[in-house]
């Protein structure tokens, strides 16, 4: 019998901390936006790396409610 084999996947505290991180990048580049707005810049490239922090963001929370919901299903506490 060999040993278990970490699972690849961080745990759910990972996840969350990583959903935390990537909503102050957000908030962080929206800010940047809008001075990038208000001082007449270009916000084609701010934009942009709004969008990728929200793609980001939408997924962390997608695999955070699945495996919340998973853990429901085992028997697990859940949320």
């Amino acid at each position: 019998m060999s040993a278990p084999t970490p699972s690849r996947q961080p745990g759910l505290p990972a996840l969350e901390a990583a959903i935390v991180a990537t909503e102050l990048r957000l908030s962080d580049r929206l800010a940047y936006l809008a001075w990038c707005g208000s001082v007449g810049r270009d916000t084609v490239v701010a934009a942009t790396l709004v969008r990728s922090a929200e793609l980001r963001l939408y997924g962390l929370w997608q695999e955070r409610d699945w495996r919340l919901g998973h853990r429901r299903d085992a028997g697990g506490r859940g949320g």
